[in-house]
């Protein structure tokens, strides 16, 4: 017997597997495998349109976010100022968190988190906020009154991060890249050599 057709009686819980046979069920295979791969191919047009706008958004919040860091990183010599300034960033996006939230109450959405999410949640954040107080840190102008040229700095903190996720997405959650993407990895690393020793 087939293996695809041993599993559709069983999955379909037939009684007797011999009222099934294989030629129909093989081919009601292929075409669900098909349509499988069809329907994840196959793109809604609002849906790519509402994707791109979201990634272009993103993108501008996250490089005034990474400009804004560098200005005020400048504002002051004090020892303490990056960690305030990381306290009034924090400060901040608690704030535009909770209105949204108050948002989606008011919308009546669903709101909840699954236990198990808030370890990880709670990991992200002390991340995030190390990360920040570093940020700030690094953009600091030193005592001849430098700091680290933002279109350096950024650049390769934003690539490295593309390069560390990409690694362990591969390794953690199974996720494949295809050539084009890897080649995409590639140009991501030659970009960083370029501007590290440039």
């Amino acid at each position: 017997m087939d293996l695809d057709c041993l599993l559709i009686q069983l999955e379909c819980h037939v009684s007797d597997a011999r009222a099934l046979s294989c030629p129909p069920i093989r081919f009601l295979v292929v075409n669900q495998r098909r349509n499988r791969h069809d329907s994840a191919v196959t793109h809604d047009p609002e849906k790519t349109l509402t994707t791109v706008t979201l990634i272009l958004l993103i993108t501008l919040c996250y490089a005034a976010y990474n400009l804004l860091i560098k200005v005020s990183g400048n504002a002051s010599d004090a020892l303490t100022s990056p960690l305030l300034a990381t306290i009034c960033l924090q400060f901040a996006a608690l704030s535009v968190s909770f209105f949204y939230l108050l948002y989606l109450w008011r919308s009546n959405a669903s709101i909840g988190l699954p236990a198990k999410a808030y370890p990880w949640a709670i990991a992200a954040g002390v991340c995030i906020g190390l990360a920040e107080i570093m940020y700030f840190y690094l953009f600091r102008e030193s005592g001849n009154g430098r700091s680290v040229p933002a279109s350096v700095a950024i650049p390769l903190i934003v690539g490295g991060t593309i390069l560390v996720v990409v690694s362990l997405s591969f390794f953690l959650f199974g996720e494949r890249l295809n050539w084009v993407q890897w080649s995409g990895v590639g140009l991501a690393i030659g970009g960083l050599l370029l501007l590290a020793y440039g």
